[in-house]
């Protein structure tokens, strides 16, 4: 993974890299994309002259004949340019992706003996110069490339040639040029971050987790314009990159009052995601002190009557989640109404029923029993395939056998009632476990919806990164670096002066208990000069 515009931070590849152009360009692990601290990105046109980015030739860029995907953050202005190379791998067999002059991009392969294939995205670039993500590869067992853009599949038709089948290895000897021809010439006109090549064809699925966990667009992504309510419980939780701004209090985006009974204060808190250590404590649980639940009163926004609607959530359960007991309910009066309980066996019954008696439900897997670690979960009801649908962590789970009703046979769920998580509207039957960041939504999520949600919450990233760096200022004659880390883990801070030889700091860094970050202080000698780099790695067990 190759991230552009980190500087004093250096790679676990400890490639070597030269630049064309201001400033150093850095190969950091562990840190993923947002226009902070990314703020200033290397392989760029600017007023300055064409800075670009050139990493000497490498076999573990030569793919041959293999699946390989290219994946980059990138800018322009002016269109991005005509024939400007975004990056280019060469000498004898290329591969490239270069700008077609109106907004889009030719993503192009050709082996040595002039076997050639390329296709051309939608546009991009034209009439706009904000941030995109694009992703570019070889699918060697489908036999086509594809390309990506903002985590969707992007061809335009019409700039398709050649076969994928008809190209032969990609060996060359030749450097990779990032914002530029191997050579330097043709530089691209705008700014690229956070470059990875990955050895492998690249899912849908992956795209669209890479898109999010680079701060994309989760409003978008994750449907936060159809929220009809939003809880994080827990304590007070902070925003992105901006570890120093600690919220307070932050009200649900549609304003609705909550009453609570619960230890505790659960928040509503629009626009951060899950995470088990942010939000430690999740107040509708099960403690040894006695059920703890919420309880949030009656509302016209839960009231979905016959329309789609879905509940997301995280969980977990030490006694396989207990039997019959409730994740939620909304009751809405009589026989109204739709609940998530416990089946004993470590799965969950999701069941919609109207006040005629029509009911439908369908039943999970094995969620909890035998383990206790933090699952996402989504119960939904779609009218227009006419179905109930339960995933877990990202993946549809329903067992054939605990299926019951038709959801088409259901009627209104129209009513008043208050809502409870953790428990029945009532406080009765609670569930012997920890609930966090649930969300009910006036749509029914699609596959996608659902990964999205479940990746923004740090659930299974397509190459999870064992840490985060968030963090680096130099302050007088002592560097401070800080680092996310994972409960329970140690890590080892090492400096170098020339990315090649490197020395140990320190490799008894341990996580701090009650947070996931942590602050490394490095203090100068007296008389220290020049360029100094750091890594941080996280230690074996």
């Amino acid at each position: 993974v190759q991230v552009l515009g980190v500087t004093e931070i250096s790679s676990h590849l400890e490639k070597g890299v030269s630049a064309d152009g201001r400033g150093f360009p850095q190969l950091v692990e562990g840190v993923t994309f947002t226009s902070f601290p990314f703020e200033k990105s290397y392989a760029t046109h600017s007023s300055i002259g064409p800075n670009y980015l050139l990493v000497p030739y490498d076999g573990s860029f030569d793919f041959e004949e293999q699946s390989f995907s290219v994946s980059l953050w990138v800018r322009a202005d002016d269109n991005g340019g005509r024939y400007t190379k975004l990056f280019q791998k060469t000498a004898g067999a290329f591969w490239q992706a270069e700008t077609d002059g109106g907004g889009g991009v030719i993503w192009n392969i050709r082996d040595a003996g002039g076997g050639n294939a390329e296709i051309q995205t939608q546009n991009i670039f034209a009439g706009n110069s904000d941030w995109h993500h694009v992703l570019f590869l070889r699918d060697g067992v489908n036999g086509e490339l594809r390309a990506y853009v903002d985590g969707q599949l992007s061809i335009n038709p019409g700039g398709t040639s050649g076969n994928e089948g008809g190209v032969g290895t990609l060996n060359g000897n030749g450097p990779l040029g990032i914002g530029a021809q191997s050579d330097g010439a043709a530089p691209f006109v705008g700014d690229i971050d956070d470059f990875r090549i990955y050895g492998s064809a690249l899912t849908q699925e992956d795209a669209l987790a890479i898109y999010n966990a680079g701060n994309g667009d989760f409003a978008s992504i994750t449907r936060e314009d159809e929220l009809a309510g939003w809880w994080l419980m827990g304590e007070d939780a902070t925003f992105g990159n901006n570890v120093s701004e600690i919220i307070k209090s932050i009200p649900d985006h549609s304003g609705n009052s909550v009453p609570i009974d619960a230890v505790g204060a659960p928040k509503r808190v629009s626009g951060h995601s899950f995470s088990p250590n942010l939000f430690a404590k999740s107040y509708a649980s099960g403690f040894s002190e006695g059920p703890n639940f919420l309880v949030a009163a009656s509302d016209e926004s839960f009231n979905f009557a016959d329309q789609d609607f879905s509940v997301s959530l995280w969980a977990r359960s030490s006694n396989g989640g207990g039997r019959w007991k409730k994740m939620f309910q909304r009751q809405n009066g009589g026989n109204v109404f739709w609940q998530a309980e416990t089946d004993g066996g470590g799965g969950v019954i999701w069941n919609i029923r109207s006040g005629d008696g029509q009911n439908s439900e369908i039943q999970t897997n094995n969620i909890f029993s035998g383990n206790n670690s933090w699952r996402h979960l989504v119960f939904l009801r779609d009218t227009q395939t006419q179905e109930l649908r339960a995933y877990v962590d990202g993946e549809l789970s329903i067992n054939p056998g605990g299926t019951a009703g038709s959801e088409a046979d259901v009627n209104s769920l129209a009513g008043s009632g208050d809502f409870g998580v953790g428990a029945e509207s009532n406080g009765s039957n609670p569930f012997p476990g920890e609930i966090d960041d649930l969300r009910l939504y006036d749509a029914a999520l699609t596959d996608e919806d659902v990964l999205a949600i479940y990746n923004q919450g740090m659930g299974d990233l397509t190459e999870p990164l064992p840490f985060e760096i968030t963090k680096v200022i130099k302050d007088g004659d002592a560097v401070i670096i800080t680092f996310r880390t994972r409960p329970g883990r140690v890590y080892g801070v090492d400096f170098s002066y020339d990315l090649k030889d490197w020395e140990e700091l320190d490799d008894g860094v341990e996580a701090e208990d009650g947070s996931d970050l942590k602050e490394f202080t490095d203090d100068f000698s007296p008389g220290q000069t020049g360029q100094r780099y750091y890594r941080v790695r996280e230690l074996e067990d």
